[in-house]
This record gives structure tokens, C-alpha cells and sequence, in this order.
């Protein structure tokens, strides 16, 4: 079973609206009790895996991806994590904040 199939299942009776990134499933790291959570680095580590630099990468992801996710509970998650931590910061639409 894929990341994708496993978090759909998951999601099906939870949130069968819940929204995926299509083509970052290997940035799949887990749900919360209604959405799909993704790897920002992971998404990254993709796109240079297609073919662009790290710089293109993060301009494509900000623009493409960041960008056009908007907070509603459909919509997926991206989170930043911070290897050998426990912290997790959460990519927020803009204007919007932490809940702490």
C-alpha cells in the first residue's frame, strides 16, 4: 500500500473531501484527524529529483505549491521539520497564526 492509499483509507470516513498534492506522495508523512500532512523538505528534495536546482525548486514550490494551498480543512498540511528534532513548524496561509 502507498503513503497516498493508506492516508485516503484513513481519510475516507474522516474527510472523504480531503485534498492531496498530486505527485508528492513520497512527501506524505502523516494525517491529522482530517487532513494529509507533507514534508516541505521532502516536496523540495522531489522537485530537484525532477530536474531543478535547489533554487528553482523552492521558487516553484512557493509560487505553485505554498501559494495555492488555502487554509480550509480540505486542504493539505505542509509542515517544516527539523532533522535529529521534535520541533514542527506548521506553513500557515498567509495572515494567519500559530495556534500555541
Amino acid at each position: 500500500m502507498t503513503k497516498r492509499e493508506w492516508a485516503e483509507e484513513y481519510l475516507a470516513e474522516l474527510n472523504p473531501d480531503a485534498l492531496f498534492l498530486d505527485g508528492y506522495d513520497e512527501a506524505i508523512v502523516g494525517i491529522t484527524d482530517s487532513r494529509v500532512v507533507y514534508s516541505e523538505r521532502a516536496i523540495i528534495d522531489i522537485l530537484v529529483d525532477e530536474g531543478c536546482t535547489e533554487e528553482e525548486a523552492w521558487d516553484h514550490y512557493g509560487f505553485n505549491i505554498q501559494g495555492s494551498i488555502q487554509d480550509q480543512e480540505d486542504y493539505p498540511l505542509i509542515i517544516k521539520t527539523v532533522e535529529g528534532d521534535l520541533l514542527v513548524e506548521t506553513v500557515l496561509a498567509p495572515g494567519r497564526q500559530a495556534h500555541r
